[in-house]
């Protein structure tokens, strides 16, 4: 699938992390939860492939943490120390050389792993600047993937009342799962992600829930717009 969309053979997703905003976070915790963004807030690592299908979600991070410091703490990090990340590839063709590891593409800031593919942070030559605005583009799908489940679900874009961390945990899993049902019942049809979003709100609230800017595509904040300007 990535191969016909993105021309980039055996590329699992997109991995990147983002954060939800935890109003009601207990006081003695908010040292551990509180970040640069300045209020409490959880962490969601997640693997999104052209569709918006979330292959890999782990939710539960203390916002403190950076990519990453999330990244080191994550099970998909764990499949890959322990082997069973293997059990997944397959062989594939890049110019004419055989590879058989699935690779994943992410920012500057995670390792320079045989399965990462990041940007070049300062390209000197026109194929390395082709390269990088390239490879930026087609990993705004995560970014796309955190944008569409925030405004489908909007309990994720805006500050969360809840109290325990188990009920937050839940919800975004639940979240995560009827989000992949919905992609899954549109890619059998066909279809590709409505433009009218299913909820509206204004364009405020979505980049700033209770003052934690929402770190998604700005392709999604004109969506965000449209829909809004669309309901009224």
């Amino acid at each position: 699938m990535h191969e016909r969309v993105h021309k980039i053979p055996g590329m699992m997703g997109s991995l990147d992390v983002t954060k939800v905003h935890w109003k009601n976070c207990p006081t003695a915790w908010k040292g551990q939860f509180q970040g640069r963004e300045k209020v409490a807030s959880i962490g969601l690592e997640a693997v999104v492939d052209n569709n918006l299908w979330f292959w890999h979600a782990a939710f539960g991070f203390l916002g403190t943490l950076n990519d990453i410091n999330v990244w080191e703490r994550s099970s998909l990090y764990e499949s890959m120390i322990d082997g069973t990340h293997d059990e997944l590839d397959f062989e594939f063709l890049v110019d004419g050389e055989v590879f058989d590891k699935l690779i994943y593409l992410v920012d500057g800031i995670y390792p320079p792993l045989t399965r990462f593919l990041s940007s070049e942070s300062d390209p000197h030559t026109k194929l390395a600047y082709n390269f990088a605005q390239d490879q930026e583009a087609h990993r705004k799908d995560v970014e796309r993937g955190f944008g569409v489940l925030k405004v489908k679900f909007l309990a994720l874009m805006h500050p969360i009342h809840l109290h325990r961390k188990d009920d937050i945990y839940y919800m975004a899993l639940a979240s995560i799962l009827m989000h992949n049902m919905m992609v899954e019942a549109r890619v059998e049809n066909d279809e590709e992600e409505s433009e009218y979003l299913y909820n509206t709100l204004s364009a405020t609230e979505a980049q700033t829930p209770g003052g934690l800017p929402v770190d998604d595509s700005e392709e999604m904040d004109e969506l965000i717009t449209e829909a809004q300007e669309e309901a009224f």
